[in-house]
């Protein structure tokens, strides 16, 4: 998916760009970074993909949680 993602992009005119994909416990995914499980960033150029890795939380020295903690608590509107 985020392979497609970038190849899009550059179809359309991008330069450059970083593209991720953050994935919860279920294998759900995000367009943000995953507080609960792996998150793939793909960084990209004109003429290639400069880099491809994987992050978790325990990369920022943090503990896992379910996305359901930073779920809204009710409507958008009244976050």
């Amino acid at each position: 998916m985020i392979e497609k993602t970038v190849k899009v992009m550059r179809m359309i005119g991008y330069r450059k760009g970083v593209v991720l994909w953050g994935s919860d416990s279920n294998g759900r995914g995000m367009d943000e970074i995953s507080p609960s499980g792996q998150t793939i960033i793909m960084e990209f150029n004109e003429e290639t993909v400069k880099n491809k890795y994987t992050i978790d939380p325990g990369y920022f020295n943090l503990s896992p949680h379910p996305v359901a903690d930073i779920a809204p608590l009710e409507s958008i509107e009244k976050e």
